[in-house]
């Protein structure tokens, strides 16, 4: 996104993971003002005359370095794991491994066989979900995606990925789901 004063803009850009941000301004440099950032997230400063050229180059360095497969979305879980290893003090101790970033990814986690206890309900920030496993451990978990709480009400038996936080309401641990499937039986 590039937002002009007069004839100079300056943009915002997020990336892929499939797309390293600064090799691909590189790759437009001689057409930019200037830039900065990292893999995933990075500023420019263009003149308003070299926005065609710098369109033509992105598309260039983008025909050039991805290929279909890199656009289907990844998520890199850190552990398969199971209810009965999710406590407060795991919680506890994630939050000190903040702050989480590009270099330092917050931890994603899977179980699966979930069943859903109830279903979602509405809670000022998300979707309030109750799982358990096969064993009856029961743990709360919020979706803050839409397309994940249509999965969520339609299906009952879940593998789910997730990061852990502190409920600090009720003291317990938290699942926030980034992504939910119907497990297959």
């Amino acid at each position: 996104m590039i937002s002009f004063d007069g004839d100079v803009g300056k943009g915002s850009a997020r990336s892929i993971h499939s797309v390293h941000l600064m090799d691909m301004l590189a790759h437009c440099g001689d057409c930019l003002q200037g830039y900065g950032g990292h893999r995933r997230a990075a500023g420019i400063e263009i003149h308003r005359k070299d926005v065609d050229i710098f369109k033509k180059r992105v598309d260039d360095f983008l025909s050039k370095n991805l290929q279909p497969h890199d656009l289907v979305p990844i998520i890199e879980v850190e552990v398969q794991t199971s209810f009965a290893e999710i406590d407060l003090w795991t919680a506890y101790e994630l939050e000190k491994l903040e702050p989480f970033g590009e270099e330092n990814p917050k931890p994603l986690f899977t179980v699966s066989g979930l069943r859903k206890k109830a279903e979602p309900a509405k809670i000022p920030a998300g979707y309030s979900l109750w799982l358990s496993d096969s064993c009856g451990r029961t743990h709360e978990s919020v979706i803050y995606d839409k397309d994940l709480v249509e999965i969520a009400e339609y299906g009952q038996i879940f593998d789910a990925v997730f990061s852990l936080e502190v409920n600090t309401y009720h003291n317990i641990p938290r699942l926030v789901i980034k992504d939910l499937r119907i497990a297959q039986s």
